[in-house]
């Protein structure tokens, strides 16, 4: 049917290489149908086109390999000619799973780094959660501590309208023994006595109540000077909490942001992985198509019929195909518009590889066998 001869640029374009060679042989089978379906001209034109493209992005795959592409083929097209849609299938079916391969790849490629921007948002949630239950119960104290502090100026005032009454009363009570001292107005010394030692200790009473009362309000007074410390210092750390509480929500709304954005991605590549998936089971479970482009016209002879032992000459590009002169124009589409009906959209590598230079370029080269021929 075909005999190919490629580089190791073809082989080098696809991952499973090592593997099953399942890509080149997709390559060669894609190959085989355009060389089946096209007219040289047409061939021709399209190994033009086809072949730079193939080394930096690939074929039904990934990624090409950067290298240069050279293949040489004996294919018998009318041998081969049975095959062409199941090939044209192979060539689906294995563009699909690559496609497939990939977006999952693409999503086993992130699982990692969902997980840690999930990870994150949660913490600083946590971070937040906590920094605001911690600022709400020093509000609470700071509530509790500015109350104690005007019941302990209620309170000292109060002393000191007591002090203050204390001092008068001690005042009086000091004038009052002094006149009975000096005055004689008693003629009973003996009740004089006792009303001067009634007077003192009186005054001595109230003299202990004063200094008490005094002691009471340093006390009070001091207390209260202790409060006021704690709430400057309890009013500090609420200053210090609430622009801690606004950096933790801003770095919250920003790993919800991150995450936001990735998990988009996230979502993204696990919907197209899906869809490919769909679409390969979709192929996978569809009935494989017939042959149902025109039939090709083996092409004239370049020369008389080849003696025993005389090399296959090339297959002349410009040679006529049809009995009319006409060039063929064939119905069916491509293999790159086949494919295009069911993925859409190609992946591209994202790290093209280098193509080489102008001088290397690529190369093809076939020979053709009619059924006539005998050899």
């Amino acid at each position: 049917m075909a005999c190919y001869l490629g580089c190791d640029g073809v082989e080098d374009a696809y991952r499973d290489s090592e593997e099953n060679m399942e890509g080149v042989h997709t390559f060669y089978k894609g190959l085989t149908y355009e060389v089946v379906h096209r007219t040289p001209e047409q061939l021709n034109e399209y190994l033009e086109e086809m072949l730079p493209k193939f080394s930096y992005n690939g074929l039904y795959n990934n990624a090409g390999s950067g290298d240069d592409i050279s293949v040489a083929a004996i294919v018998d097209v009318a041998a081969a000619r049975p095959f062409a849609a199941a090939f044209l299938r192979d060539t689906q079916i294995y563009t699909l799973r690559e496609s497939a391969f990939w977006k999952e790849d693409a999503v086993r490629s992130k699982i990692r780094k969902h997980g840690i921007l999930q990870r994150r948002v949660s913490e600083a949630e946590d971070a937040a959660k906590n920094s605001t239950e911690k600022l709400e119960r020093l509000r609470e104290q700071r509530t509790d501590l500015a109350d104690d502090i005007e019941r302990a100026k209620i309170f000292i005032a109060k002393d000191r309208q007591d002090l203050e009454q204390l001092k008068l009363e001690k005042q009086s009570a000091t004038s009052d023994v002094e006149q009975l001292r000096d005055g004689n107005v008693l003629q009973n010394v003996t009740f004089l006595r006792r009303l001067i030692a009634a007077g003192d200790a009186f005054m001595t009473e109230l003299k202990d109540k004063y200094h008490t009362k005094e002691d009471e309000l340093q006390r009070k007074e001091r207390k209260l000077q202790e409060l006021q410390q704690r709430l400057e210092t309890l009013d500090a750390s609420i200053r210090e909490l609430n622009q801690q509480q606004s950096d933790l929500e801003e770095k919250l709304n920003k790993q919800r942001r991150d995450f936001a954005e990735y998990d988009a991605q996230f979502r993204n590549a696990q919907d197209a992985a899906a869809q490919a998936k769909r679409a390969l089971d979709m192929l996978l479970s569809a009935p494989p198509e017939d042959n149902d482009f025109p039939e090709v016209p083996p092409p004239a002879p370049v020369s008389e019929v080849a003696e025993e032992g005389t090399p296959v000459e090339e297959l002349s590009f410009n040679t006529p195909v049809t009995e009319t002169g006409e060039d063929f124009q064939s119905s069916e589409p491509s293999v790159e518009e086949q494919l295009g009906r069911i993925d859409g959209s190609s992946d591209s590598a994202t790290s093209p590889p280098e193509i080489r230079s102008e001088s290397e370029g690529f190369e093809i080269y076939f020979s053709a066998l009619d059924s006539q021929d005998d050899f």
